[in-house]
């Protein structure tokens, strides 16, 4: 599955939120924690 960067946000704690849309499927949308994104294992990165 790929996923496409739409968004960024802060919430009032600080961390900053990533906005995704499964490219494909432009109805599909996640939020997730910046941080998870760090995580190879969740993720990897497609240029």
């Amino acid at each position: 599955m790929l996923w496409e960067v739409v968004g960024l946000s802060e919430d009032a704690l600080g961390n900053t939120h990533v906005r995704l849309r499964q490219v494909g499927d432009p109805r599909t949308l996640k939020t997730l924690a910046a941080s998870v994104l760090d995580d190879p294992s969740q993720f990897q990165l497609v240029a």
